[in-house]
């Protein structure tokens, strides 16, 4: 079996000039990962048509699919498909739905439609259109040079429409019979990253893995790569790592808390949050998660606040409200509210009486999460499945 590699172009002056950060390559290159996908090389050009080119013509030798990101756009410095077209051999045709689809949004939108955005539905002849449900700008996936190319757009959520649209069900069907990359994850805390690897090699000696390390605070990250095909081989060399890391080891492979809370949560979405622990930590994380649930409004406070605000009685079934404060020099105070669950609970804060003052937060933010998941966890586990 043969490993399928990918490689990535982000295109646009905006990227390269650091006026935007390409969080798209990223997220696809995640997705690719977990599905076994090797991620070959990340590129990131202008709209300079040369580079683009020698870029295609750099990747293609080391690559069997190739993703290129942004320039789908109406305007002069969107030629994408162009630069596309002309390394193919394919030339551009019009595709009337989506010229269509393209002239209906526009007039929804109350925008004049003019000629020259007819080159929005311009697509290489033999293309398939990727829709895009959350712009006018629909990518394409083209067959040539014995290569794959996905060509999507520039806007972040435009590329998750298309990811969610086309891109999961295709790769998922053309994946199966990849000899695929198979990455184990252990996510320790409490050792330092020297003290961490100095576990870890003597095991991974002389076996056929990749072996690498990261720190992430408050983490410190041990991984192991090796091939679908290796996987029987593997298996005491992965068993031997868990036992060796399970003292410090707080989770493995997939962060665990985004899809945790966005479950709890999504049936909750008014959240009012007291902290004045983790120095806004909990607050950005929920910011961060909840731009991509779409769904939650949160309420911060970092600091205490009056009896008035504290809930009494039954709290509805759309709200949760969650304190977390300081309740004494060793212990933290946390306490969750909502129509079916309930928690106040301690966290002593000795164990990290040595942690640096500035990691501290950080710390205690990790280990607030970890406590009430497995405290909800629970909990839920001992209701009916309506109630989660």
């Amino acid at each position: 079996m043969k490993t399928i590699r990918a490689s990535h172009i982000a295109i646009g002056t905006e990227l390269t000039s650091a006026q935007t950060l390409n969080t798209n390559s990223p997220t696809i290159a995640k997705f690719l990962q977990e599905m076994g996908i090797k991620n070959q090389v990340h590129i990131v050009v202008p709209d300079d048509r040369k580079l683009i080119m020698q870029s295609f013509d750099f990747l293609a030798p080391e690559s069997d699919w190739l993703f290129v990101y942004g320039g789908l756009g109406p305007t002069t410095d969107d030629f994408t498909r162009d630069m596309v077209s002309d390394w193919s051999g394919k030339v551009l045709q019009l595709d009337e739905a989506v010229w269509q689809h393209i002239q209906d949004i526009l007039t929804q939108r109350g925008v004049v439609v003019r000629d020259f955005q007819k080159h929005q539905a311009m697509f290489p002849v033999g293309a398939h259109v990727m829709e895009n449900s959350k712009g006018t700008a629909h990518g394409f996936h083209l067959s040539a040079k014995g290569k794959e190319i996905f060509v999507l757009p520039g806007p972040p959520k435009e590329v998750q429409s298309i990811l969610e649209n086309y891109l999961q069900q295709w790769v998922q069907e053309h994946s199966t019979t990849s000899d695929s990359e198979i990455t184990e994850i252990w996510n320790t805390m409490g050792l330092g990253e020297s003290e961490v690897s100095y576990q870890i090699e003597n095991l991974v000696k002389d076996c056929d893995v990749v072996v690498g390390y990261r720190v992430h605070l408050p983490y410190v990250e041990v991984k192991i790569t090796y091939l679908k095909s290796q996987t029987e081989k593997n298996r005491p060399l992965v068993a031997a790592i868990e036992k060796t890391l399970q003292p410090i080891l707080i989770y493995r492979n997939k962060y665990p808390y985004p899809d945790f809370f966005k479950t709890f949560f999504q049936k909750r979405p008014a959240l009012t949050l007291i902290d004045d622990v983790t120095r806004g930590g909990i607050f950005a994380d929920l910011k961060l998660w909840v731009d991509q649930w779409d769904i939650q409004t949160v309420a911060y406070f970092n600091h205490p606040v009056s009896s008035p605000l504290t809930p009494k009685g039954t709290i509805p079934p759309h709200m949760a409200w969650i304190s977390i404060t300081q309740e004494a020099s060793n212990a933290v105070k946390v306490i969750l509210k909502s129509d079916s669950l309930e928690l106040d609970f301690e966290i002593s804060t000795d164990p990290y009486a040595k942690t640096l003052a500035e990691r501290k937060p950080l710390v205690l933010k990790e280990v607030i999460y970890r406590q009430l998941m497995e405290r909800i966890s629970k909990i839920i586990s001992k209701q009916p499945v309506h109630s989660v």
